[in-house]
């Protein structure tokens, strides 16, 4: 699932988590949030909240420079 979830940002550069999780029809949604926080906790990607009309969405894109996990 991680893999797969780089190998889409390196492509499209960010994404949203719903976009990530329609990579897999909807389906893993529990290893699609665990490998984003595996990911973003070892800095392969990063996060930011945009602002919309309503609620904010959460955007994900690659790290500049992974880190090593603790």
């Amino acid at each position: 699932t991680a893999d797969r979830i780089i190998m889409e940002l390196r492509k499209r550069k960010e994404m949203t988590r719903d976009e990530i999780v329609n990579m897999f029809n909807r389906h893993r949604t529990d290893q699609v949030d665990r490998a984003l926080a595996m990911l973003e906790r070892i800095g392969r990607i990063q996060s930011e909240q945009k602002p919309t009309g309503g609620r904010p969405v959460t955007i994900y894109h690659t790290a500049r420079k992974a880190r090593k996990a603790r």
